[in-house]
């Protein structure tokens, strides 16, 4: 936890309004650490964490998606976990456990999954009117996307699979602030998954996880919540220059999204990206908003996560002072992204 700064993760923001990342961390454009502070809030100190250690039990959770899968083939191909139990005593979140998981869905997996979500949430965007809320700019769906798309045919397959794998995850996470296996009897999740053009599908629906072997999981039921329930789901459409504001969703255990799409990197970009952000691409849409290979695209479409924030002196809403902790997610293809719903945290916009 943040009892003291952490090594080689420290932004410094100069007078000149230019930032770095200390360490092996690649410079930051001046307008981009604007950017990042004007999201994140007013500190005087920015300290960004860890992405995470790759965490060895990727065969945790199943889905009937395996059935469409070549033999033997695993559904996630990869699971980071990073955790920082927040004991600073000048912490606004004291006492609470700072925790990202992240799961990359298999190349094959993907693949299977994604074109019709991307699909769904483009038709969605289409033929419904959207609503404002962290969003600017963009697409932003009624929250209760993953509820009617189950009802139609041709959308009941796909999305009945993403909901199985956000239950399953959500299960094996177990209680936020508890550890993995929380014990919770009833785990209630707000998801969003991002499906692309820039498209964000939140998780919704309701479903059982022990019994019927639609998802399973590696650990022993006793540890584990009987079953999650999802409250609220929705899509968003992010293209270039659009971005979130920050917010949470309080009422729930766990937030989420799923990014179903995202647009090609270009190689000189790619080859500058900070070397803890992964090799994700920016949020956005396919086409219309390529990445322009003139600007370096590290922090483009990222999600930003404000894990943990204090030191600042109540009713003082003047000179920037105390500190926060942020995380910086890479938009991947086929990534979902669990965090607990008291988490503050934003998107910063599609370059």
């Amino acid at each position: 936890g943040p009892n003291s700064t952490p090594r080689g993760n420290r932004l410094k923001v100069r007078d000149d309004h230019t930032a770095e990342v200390a360490g092996k961390q690649a410079p930051m454009e001046a307008e981009e650490a604007e950017e990042l502070r004007a999201l994140l809030g007013q500190f005087a100190a920015y300290h960004r964490a860890d992405a995470g250690d790759p965490h060895p039990g990727i065969d945790g959770v199943w889905s009937t998606m395996r059935d469409d899968l070549p033999y033997d083939a695993r559904i996630f191909a990869r699971r980071t976990e990073s955790r920082h139990g927040v004991t600073r005593w000048d912490a606004d979140e004291l006492g609470r456990v700072a925790v990202v998981h992240l799961w990359d869905l298999c190349a094959t997996a993907a693949a299977r999954l994604n074109p019709p979500l991307v699909a769904a949430a483009l038709r969605e965007e289409a033929n419904r009117e959207g609503i404002v809320v962290s969003n600017r700019g963009g697409y932003h769906s009624a929250p209760d996307v993953l509820d009617r798309l189950a009802r139609e045919g041709s959308h009941r397959q796909p999305v009945g699979f993403l909901r199985e794998l956000i239950q399953g995850v959500c299960l094996e996470a177990g209680n936020p602030n508890g550890g993995t296996g929380g014990g919770n009897k009833r785990a209630r999740t707000d998801t969003t998954a991002i499906t692309d053009a820039g498209v964000d599908v939140d998780g919704s629906g309701a479903a059982r996880a022990n019994g019927g072997g639609a998802v399973t999981t590696a650990r022993a039921a006793s540890s584990k919540p009987a079953h999650a329930t999802m409250t609220t789901s929705w899509v968003n459409v992010c293209r270039a220059g659009n971005s979130h504001g920050l917010h949470n969703h309080v009422g729930a255990k766990w937030s989420g999204v799923y990014y179903a799409s995202v647009p090609e990197e270009p190689a000189d970009s790619a080859r500058k990206s900070m070397p803890n952000a992964g090799n994700g691409a920016a949020k956005g849409a396919r086409s219309p908003s390529r990445v322009s290979p003139a600007r370096s695209p590290d922090l483009s479409g990222h999600l930003i996560l404000r894990l943990c924030s204090g030191g600042g002196t109540p009713g003082d809403a003047g000179a920037a002072e105390g500190w926060c902790m942020w995380q910086a997610v890479p938009p991947r293809e086929g990534r979902l992204v669990l965090f607990p719903s008291w988490m503050l945290h934003g998107v910063l916009a599609v370059k």
